[in-house]
């Protein structure tokens, strides 16, 4: 009598999910650039999200404010911003990579980054409210109280720089107001010194 056969290793099979992304990662490994793109994307969705959590706590809808350039540089602009997404960007990258082997890592990942893009805003909002209008603005990092000058000759005094586009500016007031000026109609702008600036 022949003996039976032995049985194979079967492999795993794979959901749409993780073929999918193994299909994007595979793609990535042979053309550098789409990795460098999908880097990039990363950057400015970060950057865009801590742009937006600013015009929130703000009282302002940023996204009315902003032209298509300001996406693509948001995640440039600010160091704190650059690190957040490098930080985040390898997280993820290497969640990536267990997303391939099991199955439930491929929701998880999605997930998470939805998650960090909503806390970076929050985060990047809370800062800013507190070095604006709240009990840090005295710190070293803080935007200084400047003098606004536009167009009509009536300066704006004391206010601080709150959130900047490619063509507005928002600040914020000492009793907590919020003013959006458009950039073409400010004339000057004097920076008080931190030590006797009045409140």
């Amino acid at each position: 009598m022949t003996s039976p056969p032995e049985p194979r290793e079967s492999k795993p099979v794979r959901s749409d999910a993780q073929q999918v992304l193994g299909a994007v990662r595979s793609y990535g490994f042979k053309e550098p650039a789409a990795f460098a793109g999908l880097a990039y994307f990363w950057l400015s969705a970060v950057g865009f999200a801590c742009l937006f959590g600013k015009g929130m706590v703000f009282g302002i809808n940023i996204i009315d404010l902003c032209s298509p350039s300001d996406f693509l540089v948001a995640g440039v602009r600010d160091p704190a911003v650059f690190v957040l997404a490098s930080v985040t960007g390898w997280g993820l990258y290497r969640m990536w990579g267990k997303a391939l082997k099991d199955a439930r890592y491929p929701r998880s990942l999605f997930l998470t980054a939805l998650a960090l893009l909503v806390l970076g805003a929050s985060l990047s909002g809370l800062y800013r409210y507190l070095v604006v209008f709240g009990p840090c603005r005295d710190w070293p990092g803080a935007p200084r109280a400047l003098k606004v000058t536009t167009d009509s000759g009536e300066p704006t005094d004391h206010v601080r720089l709150a959130v900047t586009t490619s063509e507005f500016l928002v600040f914020g007031t000492p009793k907590g107001k919020t003013i959006v000026l458009p950039k073409g109609s400010i004339k000057r702008i004097d920076v008080y010194d931190r030590s006797v600036a009045p409140e």
